[in-house]
C-alpha cells in the first residue's frame, strides 16, 4: 500500500467535495435525457460508493462496526437518496434545473441556520457570516432571475 497524500484527508475531501455536490443538478439533468430519475440516483449512489470507499482506503479512515454501519447506511439513503431522488423526479417532471439548483443551494445555509434553534448549537458569527455568504451566493448565481423587489 502506498503513503497516503501528504496534506489531510479533511482538505482533499473539502476541496473534492464541493464541485462533486454542486454539479449533481446539472449532471442530473444532462443524465436524465438518457435514464429515469431512480436509474440516475442509483447510478449516482454507486459512482459515489466507489470513489468514496477508495478515498477510505486511500487515507485508512476507520468504518462504523455494527449498528453504527446500519444507522450509517439507512441515514445516507434516506437523506441522499431521498434527496437526490426527489430532485431528479422533479427535473424529469418538467421542474427547471435553476429551481432545483436554487433549492439544492440553499440546503447548506438552512441546514446552518436551523442547528440554533433544533439542535441547540450556537448560532455564532461565523454561521452567521456563511448564511449571509451563502444566501448571496444563490442570489448572484441566479443572475436575473432573482426577486429584486420590482413591481
Amino acid at each position: 500500500m502506498t503513503n497516503p497524500p501528504s496534506a489531510s484527508p479533511t482538505i482533499w475531501v473539502s476541496a473534492a467535495f464541493v464541485p462533486l455536490w454542486s454539479s449533481a443538478v446539472v449532471i442530473g439533468s444532462l443524465a436524465l435525457r438518457h435514464g429515469p430519475p431512480f436509474a440516475v440516483t442509483a447510478l449516482r449512489f454507486a459512482l459515489a460508493t466507489g470513489l468514496l470507499t477508495a478515498l477510505a482506503w486511500l487515507f485508512r479512515a476507520p468504518w462504523p462496526r455494527g449498528m453504527a454501519l446500519v444507522h450509517a447506511a439507512i441515514i445516507g439513503l434516506l437523506l441522499q437518496g431521498g434527496h437526490y431522488a426527489g430532485i431528479y423526479a422533479g427535473l424529469a417532471a418538467g421542474m427547471p434545473a435553476g429551481a432545483a439548483g436554487l433549492v439544492v443551494g440553499l440546503i447548506p445555509v438552512v441546514t446552518a441556520a436551523g442547528a440554533a434553534p433544533f439542535l441547540g448549537e450556537r448560532f455564532t458569527r461565523r454561521r452567521a457570516i456563511a448564511c449571509v455568504l451563502g444566501v448571496a451566493a444563490v442570489y448572484v448565481l441566479m443572475g436575473e432571475s432573482a426577486p429584486a423587489g420590482r413591481g
